[in-house]
């Protein structure tokens, strides 16, 4: 149960975005094909990952919670799910022992430097960071627009399962 990024290139500058990822990040297809759909016709869908995972590539908006109402909030999300109680026990172990959140929201400076720069030679590049935990389809829950130099300057924060276009 990790973070995902997936981009979408424009499918005529795939090889493009595929040559330029830098040292110590992976290329690979999501292995939920029903992200495909997610992109318009014309898109080739990568998942970008360092060491297995997304994780530390991108660090949702946080706030400071009781640790005793996140275990009930999650707990409640995973019941809804109908997860069993071992299955709910492990997913909320793993969720509340996380490191401390990272020293970025969004994409990690590097991540977003290196795809404002895709968007600006390829056009358009969508960007969906979802939370992969094998049981839950994905569902945009809204789109948003971003200029390529906004991405590589500032902390974009957007939440998972938010579909952001990169324009260059």
């Amino acid at each position: 149960m990790c973070y995902l990024l997936n981009i979408a290139a424009p499918r005529e500058n795939a090889d493009e975005f595929v040559s330029g990822v830098g040292r110590g990040f992976q290329v690979g297809r999501p292995a939920d094909h029903a992200i495909n759909a997610l992109f318009p016709p014309g898109f080739e869908v990568f998942v970008l990952t360092s060491g297995g995972c997304s994780c530390n590539m991108y660090s949702p908006r946080r706030e400071a919670t009781d640790p005793e109402i996140t275990r009930r909030d999650l707990r409640k999300k995973y019941e809804k799910r109908g997860w069993s109680e071992a299955k709910i026990r492990r997913a909320i172990d793993q969720a509340t022992s996380k490191p401390e959140p990272q020293n970025f929201v969004g994409l990690r400076p590097d991540v977003a430097k290196m795809i404002g720069r895709f968007a600006r030679t390829a056009g358009p590049v969508g960007v969906l960071v979802h939370f992969d935990d094998k049981d839950e389809r994905v569902e945009i829950q809204r789109r948003q627009r971003v200029a390529a130099d906004v991405l590589e300057c500032d902390e974009v924060p957007f939440d998972e399962d938010v579909l952001l276009w990169v324009d260059g």
